[in-house]
């Protein structure tokens, strides 16, 4: 083994307890890796806390506070202050989050995310920029990977195979196939194990692969590794770019991610709020959450974001979508919690009475009319902007068609179906209906159904509730109302020794609930008559 291999292994077996103990913290008392002030010396207090793993070894997390700190200086009138980033992969930023130890975390797997979300543990989820998996190896490529003919999975196959022959009967020349896995838990170790899982493989599992290596570090440190043991891995485009020449220089890139929606290897990252950040810094992460996002504030970062003159991410989808929204449609312009966006214009005025009015009132001599440019946008008052988001994320397909099967969370779907109700677009309505249909736990039918006026939902509900083994408890009860809690208590109480107990848990729903029940069903009859077409003939 060349002395440089040596003297490597050697120093990350004596640094690795250390790696250990420091790269797994928990609680609200962690200290940032890197504090930015935006290039103001008299900056104040740390106001606030961004986890996040491999664009903070890039620096993009630190382009972005500067960025932001000379935003909220200039734009908010703020006085100067500090950002914190805090070194964590996927998973320890969510638990990061969900302790309040930050404010904010940039991370890389919509399951987990969308747990954290659905948890309460946070409050709001941000597409925040697209990075690229790449499956990198040694130049020798002893696996034979072929990047001309092989997909990824094929490429995960060889590995496999020619990994097992070798630690069977190592070569007598040459390298032996390797794969370095980060084992941390990080999404790039997720992705990785949702590979070898497709193709049938769980090489960290007993008996254990000889040629499996577990290597829990960080990003740089894991591909640094890689290319000195010349051993297989999975990193990202980010961690490459920002790679020196001496790791940059010694591996190939067999395969790497693209664009397309279902690629298993794009990588995309989203920004999460935690429901525990600072309340005494609000205001600023607040702001943050708008301008992340934002075409001339986080996006513009990205897209101007580089490492040895390549750029390192893709800016958010929805950014890219509204510009060729705006090349191929009539387009309306809206502010939405001072975010602006840009919509289909000639859906909203058809589909709704709200919008229609609104685009026939006349403009004043001089001004444009609102919602007809930039300067002068539709003001959407008492709307969320994540709402907005997600009620535009659902209407795009209507009139762009499909761009890559871009997946859409129940939290899109509800979003959707709150301001389809809201302002009466009867076909995202029922498309959102039937898209959460049959996900609900029953005290979510029941909120859901009497707030969105879906009946089933409802109706279903209190079905749920009188007919389950489980009594309803406490913390349901808090939810529909006592009375509520106390009406459907009795119903199972009289039906639960009657032999014809479906029929007769029917009968005393209609004779309790059923005043309720025709009304959500009156108003679910108005929208579904409403003056808006079919969404094909809106098209």
């Amino acid at each position: 083994m060349p002395s440089l291999q040596l003297n490597f292994l050697v120093t990350c077996c004596l640094l690795y307890p250390t790696f250990i103990r420091a790269a797994a913290p928990t609680g609200a008392t962690i200290e940032p890796a890197a504090t930015y002030d935006g290039g103001y010396s008299n900056a104040g207090e740390l106001r606030l806390r961004i986890a996040n793993g491999g664009a903070g070894q890039s620096g993009l997390i630190g382009a972005w506070a500067n960025a932001f700190i000379n935003y909220s200086v200039k734009e908010l009138k703020q006085e100067p202050f500090k950002v914190g980033w805090y070194l964590g992969d996927t998973t320890q930023s969510l638990n990061f989050l969900s302790t309040g130890a930050v404010d904010i975390a940039v991370t890389y797997n919509e399951a987990a995310e969308l747990q954290v979300l659905n948890s309460g543990a946070a409050t709001e989820r941000e597409y925040g920029f697209r990075d690229h998996f790449l499956l990198v190896g040694p130049k020798s490529n002893p696996a034979g990977l072929d990047p001309s003919k092989d997909d990824v999975l094929s490429m995960f196959s060889k590995i496999v195979t020619s990994g097992n022959a070798d630690a069977a009967v190592p070569p007598t020349n040459g390298t032996a196939v390797r794969f370095l896995s980060r084992f941390d838990k990080s999404a790039t170790n997720i992705k990785e194990s949702q590979l070898f899982i497709t193709i049938g493989q769980v090489p960290w599992a007993l008996a254990y692969s000889a040629w499996y290596h577990q290597y829990p570090r960080f990003p740089l440190q894991a591909l640094q590794a890689a290319a000195l043991l010349d051993e297989y891995t999975l990193t990202d485009r980010g961690t490459l770019l920002s790679s020196p020449a001496s790791v940059t220089d010694t591996v190939t890139i067999f395969k790497a991610g693209s664009d397309n929606a279902t690629d298993p290897l794009l990588n995309p990252a989203h920004v999460l709020l935690s429901a525990r950040a600072d309340p005494a810094n609000e205001a600023v992460w607040k702001a943050f959450m708008t301008w992340v996002v934002a075409a001339d504030g986080g996006q513009k970062v990205i897209s101007e974001f580089k490492k040895n003159g390549q750029v390192l991410f893709g800016a958010e989808l929805s950014i890219i979508f509204d510009l060729i929204q705006r090349i191929t449609m009539i387009t309306m312009t809206a502010t939405v919690e001072g975010h602006l966006f840009s919509a289909p214009r000639n859906y909203f005025a058809h589909a709704s009475d709200i919008f229609a009015s609104a685009f026939s009132l006349p403009s004043f001599e001089g001004n444009s009319r609102e919602g007809t440019c930039d300067e002068s946008p539709l003001v959407l008052e008492g709307i969320c902007r994540a709402d907005f988001r997600g009620l535009l994320r659902v209407m795009y397909p209507l009139h762009l068609g499909s761009y890559g099967d871009a997946k859409l969370t129940r939290v899109d779907w509800v979003s959707a179906l709150k301001l389809s109700t809201m302002w009466n677009f009867r076909p995202i309505r029922q498309r959102a209906i039937s898209a959460l249909d049959h996900e609900w736990e029953p005290v979510e039918g029941i909120t859901l159904g009497k707030a969105y006026k879906v009946p089933e939902w409802l109706s279903r509900g209190y079905h749920q509730l009188v007919a389950r083994s489980q009594p309803i408890t406490t913390d349901e009860a808090a939810v529909i109302g006592l009375e509520t809690a106390v009406r459907l208590f009795h119903i199972r109480e009289e039906c639960k020794d009657d032999c014809g107990r479906e029929f007769r848990v029917i009968q005393r729903m209609e004779q309790n609930f059923g005043k309720e029940l025709e009304e959500v069903r009156a108003a679910d009859a108005v929208y579904n008559s409403s003056r808006c077409c079919d969404e094909e003939s809106n098209a």
